[in-house]
């Protein structure tokens, strides 16, 4: 299945295709336990979801991902999927472009400045 992997140290948007269907893939490509990080709706109405490391935060993070699914910056990479309303996995419906439109990439002296 089709879906894209964001990674703030390298700050790319990535297409993966995996199958992401049993939680070892999911992990992998997060790079730890998952967790739901938010949900994106694109520009046709498709259903995304955005999964990240839960334990993101207690890692050592130089690089985040400020997303307009989410108020606060997100640690480590993020795994977004199409879902299909029920739990289940499916292509992402979202393209590279609208994401490249939702996200940015801050710097841990930004993120700091943020809450300062």
């Amino acid at each position: 299945m089709k879906g894209f992997l964001i990674d703030p140290e390298l700050k790319v948007i990535e297409e993966v295709d995996k199958d992401f269907e049993n939680l070892e893939e999911l992990q992998e490509a997060v790079e730890g336990y998952i967790e739901v990080a938010g949900y994106i709706k694109d520009n046709s109405g498709g259903e995304n979801v955005v999964y990240c490391d839960e334990e993101g935060l207690l890692k050592l993070q130089f690089s985040f991902t400020k997303a307009d699914w989410n108020a606060n910056p997100l640690a480590g990479r993020l795994l977004v999927v199409g879902t299909d309303g029920e739990g289940n996995n499916v292509d992402a419906t979202v393209t590279s472009e609208e994401l490249k439109g939702m996200v940015s990439f801050v710097s841990l002296a930004e993120v700091r400045s943020m809450y300062a």
